[in-house]
């Protein structure tokens, strides 16, 4: 049951900005698996602004939602890299998140480059002993 001071201060607010008070280490916050983020205020419409490798051209922006009574918001990072949270109030917080996993390219990538280069180190030690 809601008190009178509860429903008014649901209402009207304390007037001071929202303020994230809460947000998990960097290092918690990966693609795909909720994160929970706590407000010092109630209601409170929060979104995210995804920037692809960190570039403001290549952005969009999803709402999150409102926080709960107590200030509460559960967010599931659909995108790795640089996101920004804003809110309301004007309040912004830059927010890494991590991949779920090695990214699939990148490590094609990386083997090609092994390969290319081992390659090129046997074929140069076998011209050196030909030579010999």
């Amino acid at each position: 049951m809601i008190t009178i001071q509860t429903f008014l201060l649901l209402m009207v607010g304390t007037g001071a900005p929202a303020t994230l008070e809460k947000l998990p280490d960097s290092s918690e916050i990966i693609e795909g698996k909720e994160v929970v983020l706590k407000f010092n205020q109630p209601g409170i419409e929060v979104k995210a602004k995804y920037r692809e490798n960190a570039y403001e051209k290549l952005q969009h922006t999803q709402e999150i939602g409102k926080t709960s009574a107590n200030g509460v918001l559960r967010w599931t990072p659909y995108q790795a890299g640089v996101v920004a949270l804003s809110w309301e109030d004007g309040g912004e917080k830059n927010v890494s998140v991590l991949h779920d996993g090695a990214p699939l390219s990148g490590t094609a990538v990386m083997l090609v480059a092994g390969i290319i280069l081992l390659g090129g180190t046997v074929r140069y030690f076998m011209q050196m002993l030909k030579q010999r």
